[in-house]
């Protein structure tokens, strides 16, 4: 995706009518925004990440075909990492600049007067060449690398997002209750249960700690977002904390970490550490538990995807 398509994405986005409506004559106390216009903002970003991961996927199959092989035994270790960050950073950008019109596009339709959101950096070359060996020792398996490179490039556009919230945390000014930027974990499609966690916390504010540092829970796969808003006039559509909340509740009492008047808030506070490890790895017991067969087909089917692909790149690097 270049910059003239992403921006003509983004200017599609908002339509004349929605900023009307928003910014009619008569008092509107909440506006929401609704799932289909916040899953644009997801589309967009999901383009991105994966458009990232397929090309690093051919690109290494051009590269084997120069050393003379298929797959990733016969390629140097540098090349990997240099290929690897290359697009990293070219995709990283995009997503960032990407989550940074995102952010404009909210503070334009809650009216908030603030400066133009900063696209946050791209990932490093030692934190590229970190992600690459982390892998390669547990396995040589190139769609396994294409996911790291991808997650990179979604957590740039994640940081973008954290780090300007960071900024914005007090606004100037105002005399709303509640006034400044807060974000919250929106999930999307099959959430995990660690996404199905952080979506519970509701909106937050954003520490200094959380500005400096990456939004590292990101994983590959994942088309949950971070999305922004500026007070409490606004809500997202089919997003409530409230019911994932629920849902953590519901699993910690069946573990026997909470009793049945119990909530995990109360008496988990502050060792969310603690709560995370109990509560969502027993989730994900549970939840491979009702979708194994569905887990397996699946693992079953992108292995014979992956064996095809790989005899078709085998052929072709043959013929040339």
């Amino acid at each position: 995706m270049d910059e003239k398509e992403l921006l003509e994405t983004y200017n599609r986005l908002f339509s004349k009518s929605d900023y009307e409506q928003y910014r009619g004559s008569l008092p509107r106390p909440t506006y929401t925004l609704t799932s289909k216009r916040w899953e644009k903002y997801r589309d967009v970003l999901v383009k991105v990440n994966q458009k990232a991961a397929d090309e690093f996927r051919d690109d290494c199959f051009k590269l084997s075909g120069k050393f003379k092989g298929v797959g990733l035994g016969l390629i140097p270790r540098d090349d990997i990492i240099e290929l690897a960050y290359e697009i990293a950073t070219k995709y990283g950008e995009a997503s960032a600049t990407a989550s940074a019109l995102i952010y404009d596009e909210i503070a334009a339709l809650q009216k908030v007067d603030i400066e133009n959101a900063i696209p946050a950096p791209t990932a490093t070359y030692d934190e590229t060449a970190k992600m690459v060996n982390g892998i390669l020792k547990k396995s040589e398996n190139v769609d396994m690398l294409a996911s790291g490179v991808s997650r990179l490039v979604k957590q740039a556009g994640a940081d973008t997002t954290l780090q300007n919230a960071h900024r914005d945390r007090k606004l100037k000014g105002s005399k709303k209750r509640h006034s400044g930027a807060r974000v919250a974990w929106v999930p999307s499609g099959d959430t995990c249960p660690y996404c199905i966690a952080l979506a519970s916390q509701g909106w937050k504010q954003q520490t200094e700690w959380a500005a400096k540092n990456h939004a590292k829970h990101i994983h590959a796969n994942c088309d949950c977002m971070y999305m922004v808003r500026f007070n409490n006039d606004l809500t997202y559509e089919g997003y409530d904390p409230d019911y994932y909340t629920d849902m953590i509740n519901k699993q910690a009492r069946e573990q026997g970490l909470i009793k049945e008047n119990e909530t995990v808030a109360e008496k988990y506070k502050g060792r969310g550490q603690e709560l995370n490890e109990s509560v969502i790895n027993a989730m994900r017991r549970e939840d491979y538990k009702e979708n194994s067969e569905k887990i397996l087909e699946q693992k079953a089917n992108a292995y014979e995807k992956r064996k095809e692909l790989n005899n078709s790149k085998a052929e072709e690097t043959k013929v040339n």
